[in-house]
């Protein structure tokens, strides 16, 4: 339940955090969670306010980049 693809950034320290979401708003497309000292964040998911773990990474790549297959990948 508390698994995002998302990792957020710290707003103050720029620090990519590893911490559980409290909630993934769809509709607004922004993630909640706590920060290491306990308090609640609310970030939105666009503006580099976050980073992608790194499987969905290639694929948000991949579909921005207009990729279609890997030179040396097994096609």
């Amino acid at each position: 339940q508390t698994y995002s693809i998302f990792l957020p950034i710290h707003p103050e320290t720029g620090r990519v955090l590893y911490v559980p979401m409290k909630e993934v708003n769809a509709t607004d497309y922004t993630i909640t969670f706590d920060d290491e000292d306990g308090r609640e964040w609310t970030l939105p998911v666009t503006g580099g306010n976050v980073k992608l773990q790194w499987k969905p990474d290639f694929g948000a790549r991949w579909a921005a980049l207009d990729v279609d297959f890997e030179m040396y990948g097994k096609d």
